[in-house]
């Protein structure tokens, strides 16, 4: 087993502490019905093919753990989709996270069958900003190669083409986090922009069709949701505001919120010809269903790539630069540090156990459930939380006097904030006396908003309100 362990928390962009929940969102098919109708459920090949002949874009992504990008089963499924001779044909692109556009010229040699030093082509992946850790997964280098196999028996003119989506960053120029997020802006602002004109230029402008693969925060289109996760607009609002109905979106299932929702979602798909694309009409989405083990809304899925029962999926291998090579772990703590993220290296945990795959971790804790889906409950009532109030205020206190309380938190949200405490300590000391705290609406996950006004500083804090005594959400946008 191959396994690598990493918190991100940027303080100065996106604070988000909270313990990981896997979630899916369900489309809503027929009401209270249980059948299965064998038409909604194709080939997924054949399902995403058909798509690109009414939408211009298909999005591929997951939204299990906390955005996790390491399913094994859905990276080889991009190898798969892109080797058969129709997307050459009918698609011919994809755009993807797991690349730093700085270096496009060097995938596009290396797609196009030119020789590419390796130590120059790993800079596609390793130089991005989107992650604590960047894509080290086997998976997603495989999809390149696998673009370069095809390419090698195409005309020029009908060869895929692979964008990388993330903004140009020279790592060697960099000395500040100013250098990469100027001031009054935020990294996820200037990703989803950066992705949403590559693909306004590249795409639509010259009347393309592309895969995109990404994250599924990158597509969220709920103004109510954009709110609450990031504040700003998402790479698919984008889109949506000059191209509506341009996307079709496919989530990848990776299990419910316990183990009883799975064994409901999977009973029926046992004999399933793997992969499968579950179209609106295959869901169990009878309104006791969607209550219970469907908590969080705000994406628009068209979809659900369905790759087999949660407990048989698995994480991809990692390339062996993520243990092997000192002098690269010592560059990423050097970004880390500019960054704000705080991650020892000994923190990445990386053991080899054997040469196999472990089963991907999921989220199968009914506790989380029965909390999760009570949070998002109160969204629809819009009151605030008196006790939520009551604990910000405490921890800011807190911080303001060097003496932080973590007895509030849940255990996976303080070992979080301490590992940023100086850094938060910092920055909260360096705006000034707090000067009111104003609610602001509860977001879409049942945590509080509140603007949080300091001298020097108007930050946003997301916090749920206690839950057996505990905070389990806390989030800060600046």
């Amino acid at each position: 087993m191959l396994s690598i362990k990493a918190k991100m928390i940027t303080i100065r962009n996106l604070f988000h502490l909270a313990a990981s929940i896997a979630i899916l969102v369900i489309p809503a098919g027929n009401a209270n019905s249980q059948t299965n109708p064998a038409s909604a459920i194709r080939p997924a090949i054949d399902g995403i093919l058909a798509a690109f002949q009414t939408h211009s874009l298909v999005g591929m992504h997951n939204i299990e753990g906390g955005d996790n990008h390491d399913l094994a089963q859905q990276q080889d499924f991009y190898a798969a989709l892109v080797r058969d001779p129709r997307f050459a044909r009918d698609v011919g692109h994809v755009v993807v996270e797991f690349g730093d556009a700085i270096h496009q010229g060097v995938m596009d040699r290396y797609v196009n069958g030119e020789d590419v030093p390796y130590a120059e082509l790993r800079k596609v992946w390793t130089d991005t900003v989107g992650g604590a850790v960047p894509r080290l997964n086997l998976g997603y280098v495989n999809l390149f190669a696998q673009v370069r196999a095809i390419n090698a028996s195409l005309p020029v003119d009908q060869r895929i083409h692979v964008w990388l989506g993330e903004p140009p960053v020279d790592w060697s120029k960099v000395e500040k986090r100013e250098d990469i997020v100027p001031a009054g802006s935020n990294l996820m602002m200037i990703r989803d922009n950066h992705v949403a004109g590559l693909i306004e230029r590249e795409i639509f402008s010259r009347g393309r069709k592309a895969l995109v693969i990404y994250g599924a925060g990158h597509f969220i289109t709920d103004p109510a949701a954009l709110a609450a996760r990031f504040g700003q607009t998402s790479m698919a609002a984008q889109i949506a505001r000059k191209h509506p109905g341009a996307i079709f979106d496919v989530e990848t299932y990776t299990g419910l919120a316990n183990k009883a929702c799975n064994s409901q979602f999977e009973r029926d798909k046992k004999d399933l010809s793997l992969p499968a694309l579950l179209m609106p009409g295959t869901m169990l989405d009878d309104d006791a269903f969607r209550t219970r083990c469907v908590l969080r809304g705000g994406w628009n899925i068209d979809a659900v790539l369905y790759l087999g029962p949660a407990a048989s999926l698995t994480s991809s291998p990692l390339l062996p630069d993520a243990y092997l090579d000192g002098a690269y772990l010592k560059e990423l703590q050097r970004r880390w540090r500019i960054m704000g993220i705080s991650v020892p290296l000994s923190d990445l945990s990386i053991t080899v156990d054997k040469n196999t795959v472990s089963p991907k971790p999921l989220v199968t804790h009914d506790d989380l459930d029965s909390r999760v889906v009570a949070l998002a409950a109160r969204a629809k009532t819009n009151k605030a939380s008196p006790e939520a109030e009551q604990m910000l205020r405490r921890l800011i206190a807190g911080f303001q006097k060097g003496q932080p309380s973590f007895d509030e938190l849940a255990p996976d949200v303080a070992k979080s904030v301490r590992g940023v405490s100086a850094r938060l300590q910092s920055d909260i000391k360096s705006w000034g006396v707090l000067k009111s705290i104003t609610f602001k609406s509860v977001a879409t996950d049942g945590t509080d908003i509140y603007v949080v006004e300091f001298e020097k500083a108007k930050p946003e804090w997301h916090i749920s309100p206690p839950i057996d005594g505990k905070v389990i959400l806390l989030y800060l946008l600046l």
